[in-house]
């Protein structure tokens, strides 16, 4: 799976031919610019169900339906700071969507989806530097 994030809020989603080439399986427009994009699956899924899609002007989270890449859910995070990074994750059994923000701040979100319904619930708002925060999932040994 491949999401890319091009100009005036352009959001591409694109697989790798058998012959090795890039496939446009679906394009959409977001109201704004993109700042951030992520699609790790949640719930060790092998294939994500959604895209996640920051975007400058509103700071906000979008989440997209993957494949056809559909809005099905919109949180404008409570602050007046650029989003710089979105990271989801599982972290014992639970579903999380972390954001990143340009002052070091760290927004958790608890996610939850099932029937055609996603929801985002804010947990935690923490201050882990004073640098913008870039995301990124690792696993352990």
């Amino acid at each position: 799976q491949l999401v890319l994030a091009g100009s005036h809020g352009t959001v591409l989603h694109v697989a790798v031919s058998s012959e090795g080439r890039l496939e446009l399986l679906q394009k959409a427009k977001m109201g704004h610019d993109i700042a951030c994009v992520d699609i790790h699956p949640f719930g060790g899924q092998e294939q994500s169900q959604f895209c996640i899609v920051g975007l400058w002007v509103d700071v906000s989270v979008n989440v997209l339906s993957l494949p056809d890449l559909k809005p099905v859910y919109k949180e404008t995070l409570s602050t007046d700071l650029l989003l710089r990074s979105v990271l989801c994750a599982n972290l014992g059994g639970v579903d999380y969507v972390f954001c990143g923000l340009g002052d070091g701040s760290l927004f958790v979100y608890v996610a939850t989806f099932g029937g055609g319904k996603f929801e985002l619930q804010l947990e935690k708002k923490l201050t882990i530097g004073s640098q913008p925060l870039t995301l990124s999932l690792f696993a352990g040994i």
